[in-house]
């Protein structure tokens, strides 16, 4: 019987070359059976061919940018792949004032916020009147867009008419606790079940692994748990969030999911995640392939 592929990763940012030479590396050294696609090669792949053919986990790079990525994540899921990430949950992570409402539901922590439209009322922009708030597009990824100042009514709508029709979040600007001269203010990275924490300084976007045993020593329990009721409550395998311990020791969410996280390594750019970090995150992903597909 002719034995699937442990894993398939579809990519199309430039800057990921590195990243999929590094898993290829990886995965002939463990004598995996992998491929990998870029958008010439996942444009060939047809319905059928995914169906029959289709992998143990596909890891999907390219779906928020690429329909027909969207398409085999969708045909590979129908056909028992395990899935980084299912369409709909990378959609989900896009729209960080709709998730902003779901996390509210689900009685997370997350900043004092509103989310303004187009057709916001003077009390909602009057809130941020004066103070020193961030503004955030509501649909987005990697940080762009985002804003910090004093604002005033006509400073806000002036800023949201960069994006007409799309929501905002204009949230309280959160001043980090320090902790052993850090700044506490972390990335906390989901994947199958497992949880890494790296120190992420905000100012700086300098990364520092930190180890598992000192998660607990630290006394850091919120970061893992917090993590983990993302995954529970949302259809993602793999995604980062930003965790801040406030001056009163209360943890709260910051940029709520990232999807697709930025892997490039620090080996490649000063503020590049740790390799340590990187080859967690290959290793687990091969982990589940081998168990499930052996």
């Amino acid at each position: 019987m002719l034995k699937r592929d442990h894993v398939w990763l579809l990519w199309e940012w430039s800057e990921d070359a590195y990243l999929v030479e590094d898993f290829l590396r990886q995965a002939d050294h463990l004598d995996l059976r992998v491929k990998v696609f870029d958008p010439d090669g996942f444009r060939r792949l047809s319905m059928n061919t995914v169906a029959q053919d289709y992998p143990v986990i596909l890891w999907d790079r390219a779906g928020d940018v690429h329909r027909e990525a969207q398409y085999i994540s969708d045909w590979a899921e129908a056909a028992g792949s395990r899935v980084i990430n299912p369409v709909r949950g990378t959609l989900l992570a896009m729209d960080k004032a709709h998730l902003h409402r779901l996390l509210l539901q689900n009685h997370l922590p997350v900043p004092q916020t509103r989310v303004l439209t187009d057709s916001s009322n003077g009390e909602d922009l009057h809130w941020g009147c004066g103070k020193f708030l961030v503004l955030k597009p509501g649909i987005s990824g990697g940080g762009e867009g985002v804003r910090i100042q004093h604002w005033s009514e006509d400073s806000l709508r002036e800023a949201m008419s960069a994006r007409p029709g799309e929501p905002w979040l204009l949230q309280e600007f959160i001043e980090p606790a320090m902790v052993t001269g850090r700044r506490a203010w972390f990335r906390v990275y989901h994947l199958f079940g497992e949880i890494r924490v790296c120190w992420w300084d905000n100012t700086t976007h300098i990364y520092d692994l930190m180890p598992c045993e000192e998660v607990g020593l630290m006394g850091f329990h919120d970061l893992r748990t917090l993590g983990l009721h993302l995954a529970n409550r949302f259809p993602m395998q793999f995604f980062s969030t930003e965790i801040v311990y406030c001056s009163d020791g209360a943890p709260l969410l910051i940029d709520y999911i990232n999807d697709p996280c930025d892997l490039r390594s620090r080996a490649r750019i000063p503020n590049g995640v740790p390799e340590e970090l990187l080859n967690w995150v290959f290793q687990r992903i091969f982990e589940v392939a081998r168990a499930v597909g052996e």
